[in-house]
């Protein structure tokens, strides 16, 4: 009773201060239901502490689904209302690529640990924050930090002519068709972001591929610290998987998952 005297008492104010543009409004309430569900779990609700809880924000949430006929992050509230960061409301389809190999001594034989060998994962650390992470691609096909971590040209504009001979063009494509052919998929659906909001979120394919055969793994990783382009990774790296090894979004939980399938050293 008295959450509901104080949800309707603010509500008016905000039904009389018209100057709110509708974002800002949209915000309180989604605010307010919170700390309502907050006074209520200090007592004065008459023992329904859960059900108001849930019904102050299942309210809320569907007041804003009604006026906006915005798509609902179907994985939980953010506490961010509209589209963020992210490209498009709804679900922003993504790709992550894993890329692993054995290490090696410089005579060849393989690095063990514990009885296990070690493997490496293929990681880029993003401009934007720092964090180390999986290449990955809101676009089908070769992730760009992985194209420019393996120093791949894009296919030329129609009338220019090609930065590469025409055997290394031919290489290329062989490189990148037995990537795409070789890797295995391993996981689809959401993926932790934290570019995620209440109407946008992030659904990403993951793919695997282990380089036995030192494919990829003989290709010298190329340098981009100096290009400004802030889409661009600020580096590339062959890192050793073990269980301290700290990424972002849930890239951490897909390589142990890598290595437990492999029976590596994690």
């Amino acid at each position: 009773y008295f959450a509901n005297k104080v949800y309707q008492g603010l509500a008016d104010f905000l039904n009389e201060n018209n100057d709110m543009d509708v974002v800002t409004q949209k915000r309180y309430n989604f605010f307010l239901a919170a700390k309502i569900a907050a006074i209520a779990k200090d007592g004065g609700d008459g023992g329904r502490k859960p059900d108001l809880e849930q019904n102050c924000l299942e309210t809320m949430r569907e007041t804003m689904r009604k006026e906006d006929h915005l798509p609902l992050n179907p994985f939980g509230p953010t506490g961010i209302i509209g589209r963020g960061l992210l490209f498009k409301y709804g679900s922003n389809s993504a790709q992550d690529n894993i890329i692993t190999r054995l290490k090696r001594n410089s005579d060849g034989s393989i690095v063990m640990r514990r009885g296990r060998p070690l493997m490496e994962v293929l990681l880029v650390r993003r401009r934007q924050d720092g964090v180390w992470a999986l290449p990955g691609t809101f676009i089908p096909g070769l992730p760009p930090g992985l194209k420019k971590a393996f120093g791949f040209k894009d296919m030329p504009e129609e009338g220019e002519p090609d930065k590469l001979s025409a055997v290394a063009r031919e290489l290329q494509n062989e490189l990148v068709a037995t990537f795409m052919k070789e890797r295995k998929h391993i996981y689809s659906g959401y993926m932790a972001d934290p570019r995620a909001t209440d109407n946008a979120w992030v659904e990403s394919e993951v793919y695997w591929l282990h380089d036995s055969e030192g494919i990829f793994s003989d290709i010298p990783l190329v340098s981009f610290q100096d290009i400004p382009d802030p889409s661009t990774p600020s580096e590339a790296a062959w890192v050793v998987i073990h269980h301290g090894l700290k990424l972002g979004f849930q890239h951490g939980e897909l390589i142990k998952l890598v290595a437990e399938a492999a029976k590596s050293y994690y």
